[in-house]
């Protein structure tokens, strides 16, 4: 029973496409049933891109997440390094100030 429940989507679907199958073959023959067999596959091929294209920019998107934070945590550790000597404080940076 419970393996029912886990694919209860799949078999749901699976009957419905068997059901449309058999409608059209019944309704308009052979040329029926092709053309709803081809419907079929376009559509499972549709989806199975669009899947495709969001991991891809997913992806993209962690990996530009993953650079993003390598170069604040180096930017981090040169900030610490930099303001580690005191002697620097007082050095002029350009900048006059009254």
């Amino acid at each position: 029973m419970t393996a029912l429940l886990d694919h209860a989507k799949f078999i749901i679907g699976a009957i419905a496409v068997i059901t449309l199958l058999v409608v059209l073959f019944r309704t308009f023959g052979t040329k029926g049933l092709l053309s709803g067999i081809a419907a079929i596959a376009l559509l499972f091929i549709y989806r199975k891109g669009r899947s495709d294209g969001s991991t891809t920019i997913i992806e993209k998107e962690r990996a530009d997440a993953d650079h993003a934070v390598r170069r604040a945590d180096v930017a981090r550790v040169d900030a610490a390094v930099r303001d580690s000597d005191p002697e620097r404080l007082r050095q002029s940076d350009g900048f006059r100030r009254d």
